[in-house]
């Protein structure tokens, strides 16, 4: 029994496959091939439903003495680790590994949280992947329980730009 646990997900819109990782330590060669397998099955029959060409994987955690297994056997599916950087004393063990990181920033080494002894690892979107959400808000009298104004928000609106202001905002474009 290696504690090892292995959360396995899916995101909609973009269609991401994520399967989070914590290895401990303790786990021995034999269980590494397992475990290593395991997450290999994860990772194929998501491929066999999504296709090669239109699968995005993450596949992240705490991998301590599994990181060199899960790199070595990740790399038929187009799967590169792209941390570079000590994550506990002089040594990485916490891992991110996709196959669309130019989708993604570097990443960044940030201060452990709490009290943990490995760093925190800080991986964020480029600009040009961040999705422009429009929303449509409305003002209701709830006394009649009907709508007396819409507007369109943006998720790039700064966020003084609330609803009731960009009803103003409308109301004053349309009077001239």
């Amino acid at each position: 029994d290696t504690k090892t646990e292995i959360l396995v997900f899916e995101i909609h819109e973009p269609s991401i496959l994520f399967i989070v990782v914590y290895h401990p330590f303790w786990g021995t060669c034999p269980t590494h091939a397992v475990v290593a397998e395991i997450i290999l099955d994860y990772i194929n029959s998501y491929i066999q439903k999504r296709g090669k060409f239109s699968s995005q994987i993450v596949l992240c955690g705490d991998f301590n003495g599994l990181s060199d297994e899960i790199i070595l056997s990740s790399r038929s599916f187009g799967i590169k680790n792209i941390v570079t950087f000590p994550t506990r004393c002089n040594k990485t063990l916490d891992l991110i590994l996709t196959n669309f990181p130019d989708k993604y920033n570097k990443p960044k080494r940030i201060a452990p949280i709490a009290k943990s002894d490995h760093a925190s690892i800080l991986w964020l979107p480029n600009e040009q992947q961040l999705p422009q959400l429009k929303s449509k808000t409305s003002l209701y009298d709830y006394s009649s329980m009907t709508i007396i104004k819409s507007v369109r928000v943006c998720s790039d609106d700064k966020p003084c730009l609330n609803s009731f202001i960009r009803i103003l905002i409308k109301s004053r474009d349309t009077a001239f």
